[in-house]
Formats: structure tokens, sequence, C-alpha cells
């Protein structure tokens, strides 16, 4: 009987390491997967220019940023990509629109922060609707950092006022020449070729030229339509 109740003891505490062991390894394993950056982003100084522009135009972003990371873990050596965006007064998922990013190669360690500036040169996309749009900066807009929280990453900078973009023709040939110079009241004249050019940012469609009669060099309703 003693043989076996040995067996059976060390059958038992072997059954414990191991369950044991199998416990430590879950509990280093869950606190190395919990490990894990975290940012978050607070601007000031923020500045958008022009406040009001065509789809199709150019505007000035630029802005003190401070970027922390709150987490437990280093962010990733080769950096991560700070953008910026058109929405919404939330940021909407729907509303977003990327405008433009760059990618900020740093790694911050737990608790650490960088600050510095953002300033982008970006396009309004010339299919963007008219409207007023919130301009924001968001951190890590690619999604390389598996992050504990994501609705710290983005702050708003300012508004910008978008209107529809619109062809712009004009006479890129110069003013055409009249011949003759001098013609009696029923007379006829006969002008020069010209070239027209739209210089805007979509497309013009058909149009037609018209040809008037005036005493200076702008058209106004009280000038005298020909044909």
């Amino acid at each position: 009987y003693s043989t076996v109740f040995s067996q059976f003891l060390h059958s038992r505490a072997r059954s414990l390491c191991v369950t044991a062991l199998c416990l430590v390894w879950l509990l280093v394993g869950s606190s190395a997967a919990q490990a894990q950056a975290d940012l978050g982003l607070r601007l000031s100084n923020g500045s958008v220019v022009p406040s009001s522009v065509e789809a199709g135009s150019t505007i000035g972003i630029s802005a003190s940023v401070l970027i922390a990371n709150t987490g437990t873990e280093y962010t990733p050596k080769t950096g991560f990509y700070v953008g910026a965006y058109l929405g919404d007064s939330t940021f909407s998922l729907r509303s977003r629109k990327l405008l433009t990013d760059e990618l900020v190669a740093i790694a911050l360690a737990p608790g650490g922060s960088y600050k510095g500036t953002v300033s982008y040169k970006a396009t309004i996309p010339v299919t963007t609707a008219a409207g007023t749009y919130y301009v924001w900066i968001w951190v890590d807009n690619r999604g390389l950092i598996t992050e504990k929280d994501e609705t710290d990453n983005f702050a708003s900078v300012g508004t910008v006022v978008v209107t529809a973009a619109k062809p712009d023709l004009w006479i890129s040939s110069g003013t055409p020449s009249v011949t003759p110079t001098s013609v009696a009241p029923g007379g006829s004249v006969s002008l020069s070729g010209w070239t027209v050019k739209n210089q805007g940012k979509v497309a013009s469609g058909d149009f037609s030229n018209g040809f008037y009669l005036s005493t200076d060099s702008t058209i106004t309703s009280s000038d005298t339509y020909l044909t």
C-alpha cells in the first residue's frame, strides 16, 4: 500500500507542477499580449489659409502638436504617419477625405512624447461638394499601431469653406484684330482668329462665342449684340 500511495503522491505532484507552470505561462503571455503603445494628440495654434477656396485649390495647414505615448510599449522604430483630412464636425468615418500625410520617423517610449509642428500644402479634391468642412490632423492615420484607445488620435485645426469647382474660359491668343478699322453703319467687319482655353478646374462643356459693339473694352448689358 505504501508503494502505491507514494506513486500517487508523485503523480499528483507532477500534475500540480504542470498546472502551475501552465498558469504562470498564461499569466506572462497574457501580460505581454496587453503591452501596447497608445498615442494621444493635442493641438495648439492651428491655422487653415485661406479660409475659403474653390474645390481643386491648395490650402496651407499648420499647427503645434504634442503627441504622447501613454501606453506600455514602444511605438515602432520605423515611426508612424500623421495625416491632414477634411471631415465633418465629429470626424465621422463617412466624412473623412485624406488631403495628405507624412511619416514621423521617431519611436516613442512608454510615457514619452514628441513636440513639434506640422505644416502641409494640401489640395482640396476637385470633386468636393460645396460646404463648410473641418480640417483635422490624425496621428497614425494608416493604423500601423494597435492601440487601446483610438479616439484621442485626432483633433481639428480649423474650418474651410469650399465652393464648387467651375470652368474658367479665356481668350489665350490675345485680342483679335478688326478689319477694316473704320466702317459706316450697316457695313461689315472681319475678325482674326482666336484661341479659347479653359483655365478652370473642371471641363466647360459646350459654349458659344458672341460678338458685341461697345464704346469701351468692357461688355455690359447696354452694349449692342451683333451675332
